[in-house]
């Protein structure tokens, strides 16, 4: 019996011995993203920082730089020249890009409804785009095809409104002289009511006008060469607006660790009015269906604003979405 308890402890002290000498595995090193924000640092990327800050991207050994966007950044050019891997747009860019031959496409639709609204005074006495007509009507470009296609689907000739755009000053707005306001949702109105005036909100999706809103893309290139890269930085980005919308005043402190100047209040109220557009309590956070980008394509195609006819379901991959088809 002791020389079988010898044997054995020689036997464990060995094994010891041999598993010290295997090297430790090492984590996979992480791969630098860059992804390319629609608009400067605010809560409408609080899922992506919270990817960020806690720790989700790092656990799909993904280290990312954010780059903000803006009026004079060219968003799609950002992502296909290379110097970011992803970038939030606009689904009508996606589509208007790709018919120019660019080899962009979304891998998931952060807002599934657009934020885009038409604001008006309260006591303006409109309430439906039929009135409209005869109407002052600022809009920037970027919501043009919004507004076109809401005139078309309330049978409203489009020269039956004037256009203006006057940027983000409201003075206009408010004495009357601009009765009707293209804007989102989640930041003018806040900042009207702030100002004292009671509005009126008019949205697309009732007039059968459905549009996502800030959706993730990246190229062909990235999707064919390093699939997943790109799984790996969808299933991050989405676990973490998952966990923005249901921690939504403590997620929209996270704006003030990339603009320690940004306006709390503001923010939180901005991610306030985003859940509804993001969770729609039908599908789950990003997913994306084919009839909502084909409706979206006629749309351009009615309107004109495509170069070429393209297959619509290039724009877009279902890949990297768990669930979707």
């Amino acid at each position: 019996m002791k020389r079988f308890r010898c044997i054995h402890r020689f036997v464990l002290m060995l094994m010891l011995v041999l598993v010290s000498c295997v090297p430790a595995s090492r984590p996979a090193p992480a791969e630098t993203v860059r992804l390319q924000l629609r608009w400067l640092h605010q809560s409408q990327s609080a899922g992506f920082y919270a990817a960020d800050q806690r720790g989700l991207y790092a656990g799909q050994s993904i280290q990312v730089e954010m780059l903000e966007g803006g009026p004079r950044v060219d968003l799609i050019e950002s992502v296909v020249s290379g110097q970011a891997q992803f970038g939030i747009a606009n689904p009508d860019q996606l589509i208007v890009a790709r018919a120019q031959g660019q080899p962009v496409k979304a891998v998931a639709a952060i807002f599934r409804v657009s934020p885009a609204v038409f604001m008006v005074l309260a006591d303006s006495g409109i309430r439906r785009p039929q009135d409209f007509t005869g109407k002052v009507v600022q809009v920037p470009p970027q919501l043009d095809v919004t507004l076109n296609a809401v005139l078309a689907k309330a049978g409203v000739p489009l020269d039956q409104v004037t256009r203006v755009n006057l940027g983000t000053d409201l003075s206009a707005f408010y004495t009357g002289e601009v009765q009707v306001w293209t804007c989102f949702v989640n930041a003018q109105p806040y900042r009207t009511r702030q100002e004292g005036y009671e509005v009126e909100l008019i949205y697309p999706d009732d007039y059968g006008v459905h549009f996502y809103g800030n959706v993730l893309f990246t190229t062909d290139t990235l999707i064919e060469e390093n699939p997943g890269l790109v799984r790996r930085f969808v299933a991050a980005s989405l676990e973490g607006w998952g966990w923005a919308l249901e921690n939504i005043e403590e997620a929209s402190t996270l704006t003030l660790d990339y603009d320690p100047e940004a306006d709390l209040a503001f923010e939180q109220q901005f991610l306030e009015a985003s859940f509804p557009l993001i969770q729609t309590g039908q599908d789950p956070v990003g997913h994306m269906s084919p009839e909502a980008w084909q409706h979206m394509y006629e749309t351009l195609h009615a309107e004109g604003l495509l170069p070429a006819s393209i297959e619509v379901e290039t724009v877009y991959t279902f890949a990297f979405m768990d669930g979707d088809r």
